[in-house]
């Protein structure tokens, strides 16, 4: 059986991509890229993600409102959200969290709109797609004040925390999607990566953004490129790329529920 990667956080639906997405896609499945989540951060980008999946099977939907834009979030945003969940192709709510790096939207709304994503996905029982940056006291105190009860997986999107940070979050059961950024020579948290349960570990490319050695700097990132951060991700681990391939795929099925078949690899 080939070697197969799926792409747990990308924007596609990202106008870095306007009218190359086919060429996009081919170019992953050539690289061994089955899935792509398509990730949406606003009510345009969703919908644009989810009529890209119905042309592209390869490719799954989230619905969310970035942290940026928590400022804008309003109770028919949210409905508006929900709504679109019923398409058999959104497997997560998100990209939601807290931004405390640009502060395009007040820390109270961004913890508004948080908790409101938070509701819907433990509504529809989707998983939650997080995304946080220097902010993880905050995220750290509200995921535990969820706890409490059985609640959805939780996925950790590019995570740029400290040590305390990933033993808190992996202590509330996250799951942990990671980029090109540990293929950068500059990058220090290569024991962090590490230490990431095995059952806990996504890949993920945040194309257009994050491009991996070799590619930094060159052109946007994309879906095929995930190539780069499983070889360096098996390094870090000690493992064989089979190996890695084997552990990924099966936590990509658990936390978004679907089923991975034997063939796969011709998903895209």
């Amino acid at each position: 059986m080939p070697i197969s990667f799926q792409d747990a956080h990308a924007h596609l639906n990202d106008e870095a991509f306007a009218g190359d997405i086919g060429q996009v896609l081919e170019r992953a499945r050539d690289a061994g890229v089955d899935r792509v989540v398509n990730v949406g951060y606003d009510e345009p980008s969703t919908v644009l993600a989810l009529e890209q999946a119905a042309k592209y099977p390869g490719l799954l939907v989230t619905v969310g409102l970035h942290p940026h834009d928590s400022s804008k979030l309003t109770p028919r945003t949210m409905d508006f959200f929900d709504s679109l969940a019923s398409d058999p192709k959104v497997v997560a709510v998100g990209e939601t969290g807290l931004d405390y790096h640009y502060m395009h939207s007040p820390v109270e709304a961004q913890k508004e709109a948080f908790l409101a994503h938070l509701d819907l996905a433990e509504t529809l029982k989707l998983p939650v797609v997080i995304h946080c940056r220097k902010a993880y006291p905050d995220l750290i105190q509200i995921l535990e004040g969820r706890s409490v009860k059985e609640h959805v997986s939780w996925l950790v999107h590019c995570f740029s925390g400290g040590p305390e940070d990933m033993e808190e979050l992996v202590s509330l059961d996250c799951y942990f999607s990671v980029g090109g950024t540990i293929t950068f020579t500059n990058f220090k948290k290569t024991e962090l990566i590490r230490s990431i349960p095995d059952n806990r570990l996504l890949l993920e490319t945040d194309s257009p953004y994050l491009a991996p050695h070799p590619k930094r700097g060159q052109q946007n990132n994309e879906p095929a490129f995930l190539v780069y951060t499983a070889q360096a991700m098996a390094k870090i681990r000690g493992m064989e790329l089979e190996e890695l391939s084997r552990i990924t795929s099966e936590n990509f099925e658990r936390i978004f529920n679907i089923k991975l078949s034997p063939e796969s690899s011709k998903a895209i």
